[in-house]
C-alpha cells in the first residue's frame, strides 16, 4: 500500500466517523475496522520513514556536488548559490513532502485511535 492509496482509504472512513444513534452492534462492527485502519497508516508512516531517511541522504550528497559547482567568492555566496540549484531545490522539496505526508499520518492516527476507542467503549455499552 503507498501513500495515495492509505489517503483513500483514511478519505473513506471519515465518512464513518459520525456517531449518532450508533447501535451496540454496529458500534462492534466498526472498532476492528479502525484498528485495521490504524495498521494500514502505521505501515505506511513506516515506509514514508524510511523514504525520508534516503531524501536526507540525498540532499547532503546533492549539497555537496552543487557546492563544488558554486558559483562565489566566499563560503557564504557559494552556499546560497548551492541552495538555488534545481537539483538541490527538487531534493530539498522530496523531503518536505516525506515529512508533510509523516504528519498528516499521525494526525490520522490519533483520529482513529479515538474512533476506535469510541466504538469500543460504545459497543461495551459504556
Amino acid at each position: 500500500m503507498d501513500f495515495e492509496d492509505i489517503q483513500k482509504l483514511i478519505s473513506d472512513h471519515i465518512e464513518m466517523l459520525p456517531a449518532k444513534n450508533v447501535k451496540i452492534h454496529e458500534a462492534e462492527e466498526l472498532a476492528p475496522k479502525f484498528l485495521a485502519l490504524l495498521h494500514s497508516i502505521v505501515t505506511v508512516k513506516l515506509s514514508v520513514e524510511e523514504q525520508k531517511i534516503g531524501y536526507q541522504t540525498l540532499i547532503d550528497v546533492v549539497y555537496k556536488d552543487c557546492m563544488g559547482e558554486a558559483a562565489g567568492k566566499t563560503i557564504t555566496e557559494k552556499k546560497i548559490s548551492a541552495v538555488a540549484m534545481k537539483d538541490y531545490r527538487e531534493s530539498r522539496e522530496a523531503l518536505e513532502l516525506a515529512e508533510a505526508r509523516i504528519d498528516f499520518l499521525k494526525a490520522n492516527m490519533k483520529i482513529f485511535e479515538n474512533a476506535h476507542i469510541f466504538y469500543r467503549q460504545i459497543s461495551k455499552g459504556d
